[in-house]
């Protein structure tokens, strides 16, 4: 998640309105976007990197949950003895 965003952003020469719009561009939506950049009034800014980690905290809870279950469950299968 970080590289990608870190990627957008420095193709967008640190703009926030530019790495938004860029990782749209790329396909991310936009509850993606406001992981790393928030909109206030029409302008646009970074979000601080306490608040992005938990926002990618809360979008892996929202939507990797399974993936993670079935990791652990598989590492548990194979270590477990």
């Amino acid at each position: 998640m970080l590289r990608i965003f870190f990627d957008a952003a420095q193709q967008a020469h640190d703009d926030p309105t530019e790495t938004a719009n860029l990782l749209k561009e790329w396909g991310y939506n936009q509850e993606y976007v406001d992981i790393f950049i928030e909109s206030r009034n029409g302008k646009y800014s970074y979000v601080s990197g306490d608040q992005q980690v938990v926002n990618m905290h809360d979008y892996m809870d929202k939507y990797n949950q399974g993936v993670i279950d079935a990791a652990l469950e598989e590492y548990r299968q194979d270590y477990s003895k």
